[in-house]
């Protein structure tokens, strides 16, 4: 059964590709296609889990070495007959009270001055406390299929801000356009981890690079509902 399909046009850090090693995985195993002026290379994975019959039967495999017995188990340790003479010692000493012990501290029975005064917040609950605590364990429903990276060439634009304004719109186009690459992963229960490649050596316009990755977005959820033999 799959998970309800999120509406909801975000894109969260649990969805960008940032691992150093997944991405090398990426481009060592995965595939490519050009859009210009983006390539796109992408990993599709089917979601497939072990049956319980063959977790059954490893767990119900015997140990054959469980009853053979261990080649010293019988030979006492050296030092088992001596008594510990050190706990008599710490026995005896034990009973031994410090002379002043029974003198009473001449302020304890004073009490502090502010003992009695609470908090004024002491009977306010932390409610923001229990809310972080219920909301990180809530996952975004498309957080575990698919998985997306940018990136833009640093040879063609050589200062940052360049190359964060690029990465920038490629977000922003994926983002409004993921929706139905999201619904194919969920239906066909698989998980994507894709990179895009800004390769132009300009500035794009929004419009001009958001046209291009729809029509990358429809190639990829082509290739998820492609039947698989």
């Amino acid at each position: 059964m799959t998970t309800p399909f999120d509406t909801s046009n975000t894109l969260g850090k649990a969805q960008r590709l940032k691992s150093r090693k997944q991405i090398d995985a990426l481009f060592a195993g995965g595939k490519s296609f050009f859009v210009h002026p983006v390539k796109v290379v992408y990993h599709l994975r089917k979601n497939n889990t072990p049956h319980n019959h063959e977790l059954s039967d490893q767990s119900s495999t015997p140990n054959q070495t469980s009853d053979i017995p261990h080649p010293t188990s019988h030979i006492p340790h050296p030092t088992s007959d001596i008594p510990h003479q050190t706990s008599d010692i710490r026995h005896q000493t034990s009973d031994i009270r410090h002379p002043t012990s029974d003198i009473p501290h001449p302020t304890s029975h004073i009490p502090h001055p502010t003992s009695h005064i609470r908090h004024p917040t002491s009977d306010i609950p932390h409610q923001t406390s229990h809310i972080r605590h219920l909301t990180s364990h809530i996952g975004h429903p498309t957080s575990d299929i698919l998985k997306f990276g940018v990136s833009a060439s640093k040879r063609h634009f050589k200062k940052a801000t360049h190359r964060n304004r690029i990465k920038r719109l490629l977000r922003e186009a994926f983002r409004t356009q993921k929706q139905a690459l999201a619904h194919a992963l969920q239906q066909q229960a698989c998980t994507l981890d894709v990179f895009f490649i800004y390769t132009h050596n300009t500035l794009p316009q929004f419009n001009a690079l958001q046209a291009t990755v729809a029509t990358c977005l429809e190639r990829l959820t082509k290739a998820v509902q492609k039947p698989r033999v």
